[in-house]
């Protein structure tokens, strides 16, 4: 199985804290989709003819600025050269004021099947300090009019630890999208990126970030709160009704192969990364020449692979299958896995659990611990450990 990623870089405004490659000039769009279908007929061949595309995810920037006609050159072209699997998973990610009902329908007719909204937060205050340009209203009417075009794989994004945000306007925020049953919640801590507007503020002084303990306590007021609503913890910052999981951003987790098509989109294969020019004229220049686009790659160490399982498996309520680390890398590395990861397992930062089923929020690690003494198959991080599980992952990397 594969997936395929499309980068769409364009967006009406520039949001104060987001580093993705992306411009506000869209006269380019049309140029864009020749160059981006042209792109997806030269690279077929990456992938053997007998692997199934089984996810397609339009990503950016802002996808849903494309037309529907726009949108319909590119679907058709990935129908007619990739002929993903008649039950592929088909992802958009929207602003909430370009999803009207006459949009929403056609992209219905399209077969899109999910649709990811870029929300962050129901205070109207706090989109205008974050260069949103929706409103908490047009989030509402978003809902809606997805739902009319029977939709009902939905997502929304939310952002917490914003500066001056108080615990209180966080609970109303979550509240908010809770009223709306949403499947699919993705909430990520504030992050200040290297050229950002945002980072910029902050570095001026004009803004005084969130502390780390006000930090902590809404990141367990949101996983609380979602477990006890029936939300799966199943990513660090990602949470769903059983069954609606994010295929796509799961084949990333678990190392599936995918092809990225567009300016700055990556790509992985077995054993290689690679990924194209971040600049959308130079990228429509290439493809026009009938070249592709990709200057970088990277080939991929036993070593790089083992940090990758490592950084993604700990990320998840899943963890890392040791059995898997054994037979992929041998039994020198995984002894290394189990002698790094002793510090942490006796803090109770990190658990061994022998069971494939896992909630981040439900068993504890002294009881984990006891369970699984004599035969632990799956390395996990706790409830405490996922709030540090960066600085953990760093001291299980092969150097």
């Amino acid at each position: 199985m594969a997936g395929l990623y499309l980068h769409v870089p364009f967006c009406k405004s520039r949001c104060a804290y987001c580093a993705f490659y992306s411009q506000t000039n869209t006269r380019q769009q049309e140029a864009f989709v020749a160059a981006l279908c042209r792109e997806l007929e030269l690279r077929r061949e990456e992938l053997a003819p007998s692997i199934s595309i089984e996810t397609v995810y339009f990503g950016g920037g802002t996808p849903s600025l494309l037309s529907p006609s726009q949108l319909e050159k590119i679907v058709d072209t990935i129908r007619r050269v990739y002929s993903p699997e008649p039950d592929a998973e088909w992802t958009l990610e929207g602003n909430p004021d370009d999803l009207t009902p006459e949009y929403a329908h056609a992209l219905r007719l399209l077969r899109f099947n999910r649709v990811s909204l870029g929300v962050q937060s129901f205070c109207d205050e706090e989109l205008r300090f974050l260069g949103r340009r929706h409103t908490a209203r047009q989030v509402y009417s978003a809902i809606e009019a997805l739902r009319t075009a029977d939709f009902s794989n939905i997502s929304i994004d939310l952002i917490y630890s914003l500066p001056g945000q108080s615990h209180q306007l966080w609970q109303q925020n979550l509240s908010s999208a809770l009223v709306l049953e949403i499947p699919h919640i993705s909430a990520y801590n504030l992050t200040y990126e290297e050229h950002t507007r945002l980072t910029h503020l902050a570095r001026r002084g004009s803004i005084e970030k969130q502390s780390d303990e006000d930090a902590l306590r809404d990141y367990y007021y949101l996983v609380d709160t979602l477990h006890g609503r029936g939300y799966d913890h199943y990513e660090l910052s990602n949470f769903a009704f059983r069954g609606m999981h994010s295929r796509h951003n799961s084949s990333y987790w678990d190392r599936v192969p995918y092809l990225g098509f567009g300016p700055s989109a990556h790509s992985y294969l077995p054993e290689s990364r690679y990924a194209n020019v971040a600049h959308l004229h130079r990228y429509i220049e290439y493809l026009q020449q009938g070249t592709t686009a990709i200057d970088f790659r990277e080939d991929l160490s036993p070593t790089d692979c083992f940090n990758e399982i490592i950084m993604t498996g700990l990320r998840r309520a899943k963890g890392v299958d040791l059995q898997n680390v054994s037979e992929v890398f041998g039994r020198k590395k995984l002894s290394f896995l189990q002698t790094a990861s002793e510090p942490y397992l006796a803090q109770g930062l990190l658990i061994l659990d022998s069971s494939s089923q896992y909630s981040i929020e439900a068993p504890s690690p002294s009881i984990c611990k006891e369970r699984v003494a004599n035969e632990g198959q799956f390395l996990r991080a706790s409830r405490e450990g996922m709030v540090v599980i960066d600085s953990i992952i760093s001291d299980l990397f092969l150097l």
